[in-house]
């Protein structure tokens, strides 16, 4: 059994955390297991203080503890541990350690450790300077293990194969998953980018339900990385990107799960859609009167309905996002002539006029 909540103290709020296990080793005999975990959070620093006891047969429980600490001071971030069992019947500290790392400028950094091991009486730790450029990384690291020295310098660079050609990769992708969008305008409707379609420039995208600030370049591909393995996540355009707002998502969004390492291509087509404006208009003599409310169906050519809405106050109702082709108007009965929307033409307006006894 486990269990979790806060304490209050004050302002204070500390989390714990506490669970029991027993089962049957495969040896033979049971073994208990309880441990609790206790956090004080504060604003520049935090610790935390772990309890533990674990007990085999009818033996004694024999107990561990470990106390960390954790700081910020300016540019350094410092950590600390010691741990202490009474494994032989007395308390006694078992190891003890030391870290402080910093960033330097962009991409680089700094860490230093220093660690104590009570069995053999030995330090031991080390210096670790670490540069990225781009998907290129750099490291070297110097220090004391065991009872020898040890030395060593680091190269890497992160490649993946796109859908034409290797690329290069941002550091940290072997541990997270990446998305290569590709955003284009899908003038034929078959969702695969033809030799003759063209890339659509500065599209930004919403993973899972993060505003992700990359933006597709000349070809129209940008690569999104840091997304979590495992669990599916969604992928949507960010429609206030796009500077062409006729272009209309093929579909409303994807959804994909990754694995560590893993570099998903993922086709973006936008189609390009028209807009009709209808106006309805009561005809009373030689005047006509905008009528609202009134509701307005906008039918295919074959008749299917593809929308409807109300008119507003000015007898208005707009229509969007409409794929290329042929439409008509109907309103209290009236219908219009035939509204057509192309590429050349993403934009159509007609007037619907009702009789008196129709609009009333």
């Amino acid at each position: 059994m486990a269990g979790q909540g806060r304490i209050g103290l004050g302002r204070l709020s500390l989390p714990w955390q506490a669970r029991y296990q027993s089962g049957t080793l495969r040896r033979g005999g049971a073994r208990e297991v309880a441990a609790a975990r206790l956090t004080l959070p504060m604003a520049d620093w935090q610790a935390n203080l772990a309890l533990g006891a674990v007990r085999e047969g009818e033996a004694a429980w024999a107990g561990t503890a470990a106390l960390g600490l954790t700081a910020r001071r300016g540019d350094w971030r410092l950590r600390s541990g010691v741990a202490a069992s009474d494994s032989s019947g007395t308390w006694r500290v078992d190891s003890a350690s030391l870290s402080a790392a910093r960033r330097l400028g962009a991409g680089g950094n700094l860490a230093v450790d220093l660690d104590w091991q009570a069995d053999s009486g030995r330090f031991g730790g080390g210096v670790t300077l670490a540069q990225q450029f781009g998907p290129l990384g750099l490291s070297a690291s110097a220090g004391r293990e065991g009872e020898g020295w040890r030395a060593g310098i680091g190269l890497t660079l992160g490649l993946f194969r796109g859908p034409d050609r290797w690329r290069t990769a941002p550091a940290g992708i072997a541990r997270s998953g990446a998305i290569l969008a590709e955003m284009f305008v899908d003038a034929d409707g078959d969702g695969a980018r033809g030799s003759d379609e063209d890339a659509v420039t500065g599209g930004r995208f919403i993973v899972g339900a993060a505003l992700r600030r990359e933006e597709t370049g000349a070809d129209g591909r940008v690569l999104i990385g840091g997304i979590a393995p495992g669990p599916s996540t969604t992928v949507e355009t960010q429609m206030s990107s796009l500077t062409d707002f006729t272009l209309r998502p093929a579909r409303p969004g994807d959804s994909l799960a990754l694995r560590p390492g893993e570099v998903r291509h993922l086709s973006m087509p936008l189609r390009p859609t028209g807009s009709i404006e209808v106006q309805v208009l009561l005809v009373a003599g030689d005047e006509r009167t905008p009528r609202a409310g009134v509701p307005v169906i906008l039918r295919e050519a074959g008749g299917r309905e593809a929308a409807r809405a109300l008119t507003d106050f000015d007898g208005f109702v707009l229509f969007e996002g409409l794929p290329f082709g042929a439409y008509h108007a109907e309103a209290a009965g009236q219908r219009s002539g035939e509204l057509a929307v192309s590429r050349e033409a993403p934009d159509a307006r007609a007037r619907v006029l009702l009789a008196p006894a129709s609009g009333a």
